[in-house]
Parts: C-alpha cells; sequence; structure tokens
C-alpha cells in the first residue's frame, strides 16, 4: 500500500483530502504544519507528499525546499487555492512535480499523484 503524507493547516481539506485518498487505496498521514510534517518524516517515509502552500509558521515552499535537500526522492505536489501562473511557475521551479487547485477535484487529484508515483503518463 502507497504511503501518502498530506501537510495542510485546514482541517477540511486534510479530511477530503484524507477521505478521498484513503478511499482510494492510499494509507495516509497528516500533518497540520511544516514543523510536524518535517517532524513525521522522522519517522515515517511517504511515496509522496501533499504540501499546501500557504500556510502559518513555514510556508509550503520553506518545507519542500528542506524536504527536497533530506528527502529528495520523495515528490511533492504543492496545494494551494489560488490558481495563479505566478505561484505555479514559482511551485516548479522551487522542485515540485506538480500543483493541485483546491477545493480538491478528486480525478485531477489522484491523475497527478498516479503521476508523480509513476503509474500513469
Amino acid at each position: 500500500m502507497q504511503k501518502i503524507l498530506i501537510v495542510d493547516d485546514t482541517i477540511k481539506d486534510l479530511q477530503s483530502g484524507s477521505q478521498l485518498l484513503t478511499r482510494s487505496g492510499f494509507q495516509v498521514y497528516t500533518a497540520r504544519n511544516g514543523e510536524d510534517a518535517l517532524s513525521l518524516l522522522e519517522k515515517k517515509i511517504p511515496d509522496i507528499i501533499l504540501l499546501d502552500l500557504i500556510m502559518p509558521g513555514m510556508d509550503g515552499i520553506e518545507v519542500m525546499r528542506i524536504i527536497r535537500e533530506k528527502y529528495p526522492e520523495i515528490p511533492v505536489v504543492l496545494c494551494t487555492a489560488a490558481d495563479q501562473e505566478p505561484i505555479v511557475r514559482l511551485a516548479m521551479l522551487s522542485g515540485a512535480f506538480g500543483v493541485i487547485v483546491k477545493p480538491y477535484d478528486p480525478d485531477t487529484m489522484l491523475r497527478t499523484i498516479r503521476r508523480s508515483l509513476g503509474e500513469e503518463g
């Protein structure tokens, strides 16, 4: 069973993402902020990370840079409610595998995850 870490400060987004992914056969871990995510990564290594872009404390770009340094093999997909080209460009330049716009569209989310795991072209 493939493991996914969802990092988001919004409980509603954590719950909806977790429910969708659990129903789709993934094992899901969650963290409410960047610090908790980095701490969890010391104990459990997921196959992919879905990382909220805008969070209090460390934002998603900062968390992703740390993840890229320590765990370069884990694909990171940034999640944001802002569907704006500059944000997508910044995410990709920072090393994100992709960007998912919230609220989550189940088909887009699953397609992006499968692509990042090398399951779909």
